[in-house]
Formats: C-alpha cells, sequence, structure tokens
C-alpha cells in the first residue's frame, strides 16, 4: 500500500448535533476548503 501512513491521520470530532441544519452544511464546507487549502499548499 502506497499511502498506508493516512491511516495514522485523526481526524477531528466533528458535533453531529449540527447535523441536517444549514449550520452542519457550512461546517463540512469549510472543513472541505481547509482540506483543499491544505493541499494546494503542500
Amino acid at each position: 500500500m502506497k499511502t498506508g501512513d493516512k491511516i495514522f491521520n485523526v481526524q477531528k470530532p466533528v458535533d453531529n448535533s449540527l447535523r441536517n441544519t444549514s449550520s452542519w452544511l457550512r461546517v463540512t464546507a469549510q472543513a472541505a476548503a481547509e482540506r483543499e487549502k491544505a493541499r494546494e499548499s503542500a
């Protein structure tokens, strides 16, 4: 497995109380934007 080290990247817990709300969408969109930004700067 080439990228076997990715299993050691622990994700932050998600506040599931926001699920099925517009806040949930905002939080997931922010997380996706942060991942994209990190990917671009790497």
